[in-house]
């Protein structure tokens, strides 16, 4: 994963928290950010992350945004 933190779609700054975890139960990783008090959850299973080098973040809460306008 590359570092820093993706940016927030509402309030174009970086997330106040991002964490990810390993789920082996679903062979998934999950991501979580956090800003506004608000949650966006991605989980990616695990054979996209096999023949990848790295993860780049994209935009956070694309989705709220769009729901506002």
């Amino acid at each position: 994963m590359n570092g820093g933190l993706p940016h927030c779609a509402v309030c174009n700054k970086p997330v106040d928290k991002m964490e990810w975890f390993d789920n082996f139960d679903s062979h998934h990783r999950t991501f979580r950010a956090f800003c506004h008090g608000q949650v966006e959850v991605v989980d990616l299973p695990n054979i996209l992350l096999i023949d990848n080098l790295s993860i780049e973040y994209a935009t956070a809460f694309n989705q709220k945004r769009l729901e506002e306008k």
